[in-house]
């Protein structure tokens, strides 16, 4: 019956009705008994499509939903994420959205930055703030997608954009699948750094201040 309705309903309509059944839990999730927690602009892309064989929604869930919505799928399901270096993933959100970003939600961002915020350092010098960063999924510090109230981390495994293909291959040995990771939705890592480490020290005081417990729960050097 299932594959009737597929083959009548419109591709749209079968992919919207998909991304809310059984949300946030994927189809993905239900068979390998795993939750990714898909942290923006951390190889999240890369990842999902090597886990779902079909296209799905990038959800950028914290824990605390996949909890409410089935504490039994949670405290049995493998749970895993990826972080990043707060100064290159600042970066990558930048150039990201600098250069179009997802072309939807993010349309009024783009052009904020086109219009006013041309250079890195503007922007987060004078774009960014305490309150700013909570409102925007890109720009929410990364504690809060996996972290309680007492930063104590909440998933069995957090693995590093830096060691992605390592931390990677630890994920599949522990769903005991065999998969290679592509490389999707990428800004280049190498660039960024050398970027960062020609930027004045205001704006990395600032990125210090701004995501200071990403650092600390993380285990990432202030520069």
């Amino acid at each position: 019956m299932k594959n009737f309705l597929k083959k009548c309903l419109p591709e749209k309509i079968v992919f919207f009705r998909e991304s809310f059944n059984d949300f946030p839990y994927r189809k993905y999730m239900n068979k390998n008994k795993c939750i990714f927690i898909h942290i923006p602009k951390a190889a999240g892309t890369s990842v999902l499509n090597v886990l779902s064989k079909k296209k799905v929604p990038r959800d950028h869930c914290s824990y605390n939903i996949f909890l409410q919505s089935s504490k039994k799928k949670f405290h049995s399901y493998f749970k895993f994420c990826f972080v990043r270096n707060p100064y290159t993933r600042l970066m990558s959100v930048y150039y990201y959205l600098k250069n179009g970003g997802n072309g939807k939600s993010d349309l009024e961002i783009q052009e904020l930055i086109k219009q006013k915020y041309s250079t890195f350092e503007k922007f987060v010098l004078d774009y960014l703030d305490k309150d700013l960063i909570y409102q925007i999924s890109l720009l929410r510090p990364q504690y809060t997608y996996i972290c309680n109230y007492k930063y104590e981390v909440m998933v069995d495994f957090c693995g590093k954009f830096e060691n992605i293909e390592k931390d990677f291959s630890t994920v599949c040995e522990i769903l005991r699948i065999k998969k290679t990771l592509p490389t999707l939705n990428k800004t280049n890592y190498k660039d960024n750094i050398c970027k960062i480490q020609s930027i004045q020290k205001e704006v990395i005081g600032k990125i210090n201040s701004l995501y200071q417990k990403d650092f600390e729960v993380f285990g990432y050097e202030f520069r």
